[in-house]
């Protein structure tokens, strides 16, 4: 009798190992496919903070351009020489020995 159960019980063993192998691949698989996932999920998310912090940058030049812009302006603000303009430009004002001449076939 004990030659009958050896080989039924290594018969038992195998088919326990092969379900055992089985299990494994198939984890191993789903955390592949996990793993897999989370790191594709990750590189989209770093892509897009890639390309919010470069429009950020953009708009941050922009900025720094117009405040160069108007820092120079507020510079100028206070000259003699803005301020002749200003009241040429905007008031129509001339110095009290220039000529004034219009053109008459302007449309403005």
């Amino acid at each position: 009798m004990s030659r009958t159960t050896a080989p039924q019980a290594v018969a038992k063993d195998k088919k326990t190992a092969k379900k055992g192998n089985k299990i494994r691949l198939v984890v191993s698989f789903v955390m592949l496919i996990y793993f897999v996932w989370t790191v594709t999920a990750q590189q989209v998310e770093i892509w897009n903070g890639k390309k919010q912090l470069k429009a950020i940058n953009v708009q941050v030049a922009i900025e720094q351009t117009l405040q160069e812009e108007l820092q120079l302006k507020k510079e100028l603000v206070n000259t003699p020489e803005y301020m002749e303009q200003l009241a040429r430009t905007q008031l129509g004002y001339a110095r009290p020995d220039e000529i004034v001449f219009f053109d008459a076939t302007s449309k403005n």
